[in-house]
């Protein structure tokens, strides 16, 4: 038996459908981390929000880190961008870290699935088991994108200070491709289950 949980972490472009992904694991068993709510509830941390306030400035509303002015500050440009991730990131891998800990101290050994939108950029791409990368041509991304209220500019923006789409692809070695059908995503799910349980 696995001394710990099977941890799979989910790369792909932005409106990819990841969360889709990790949501079809997690109908199998699976356990997620969804590492962006995590960030979002780190911030307001003593130690975490006088940093933010001098790299970004005034990106508080009511005393609190406004999520849509950091967002705005931060995602400008590759620059800021690697501002926000080098005060950010640490604090939600040490959380994961525990996350992990924790269901390994219950006793859990199956899957446990991390959808986070840098995940290998932040450089946690070494500490999951195995890479997924979730594939979705540009065009339907900038479709769903702007479904949820995105502006193209704020697309090209996102996406401009993520790794390319290639090198996330050859970062991987698994792949689900989710252009199509609900159906379609659940079968390949079923798949790379059982494919990735036989491995462990």
């Amino acid at each position: 038996m696995p001394s710990r949980p099977l941890l799979i972490g989910l790369v792909g472009g932005i409106a990819s459908g990841k969360s889709s992904v990790a949501r079809a694991f997690q109908r199998r068993g699976a356990r997620v981390i969804e590492a962006d709510p995590l960030a979002k509830s780190l911030l307001h941390l003593p130690e975490i929000r006088p940093q933010l306030l001098a790299a970004f400035g005034d990106v508080e509303t009511d005393g609190r880190i406004d999520h849509g002015k950091l967002a705005a500050a931060a995602f400008g440009n590759s620059e800021s961008a690697a501002r926000l991730n080098a005060i950010i990131h640490p604090h939600v891998s040490a959380a994961i870290d525990r996350i992990v800990e924790d269901w390994t101290r219950e006793g859990f050994r199956g899957i446990a699935v991390l959808d986070a939108a840098l995940l290998l950029e932040a450089g946690m791409g070494s500490r999951v088991d195995h890479l997924v990368f979730v594939d979705v041509p540009e065009d339907l991304r900038r479709k769903r994108a702007a479904a949820r209220g995105w502006s193209e500019e704020e697309f090209v923006r996102r996406e401009a200070v993520q790794w390319p789409v290639e090198k996330k692809r050859n970062a991987c070695a698994h792949v689900i491709d989710n252009r199509g059908t609900e159906a379609g995503l659940e079968a390949q799910v079923d798949a790379l289950t059982a494919r990735l349980t036989h491995l462990s």
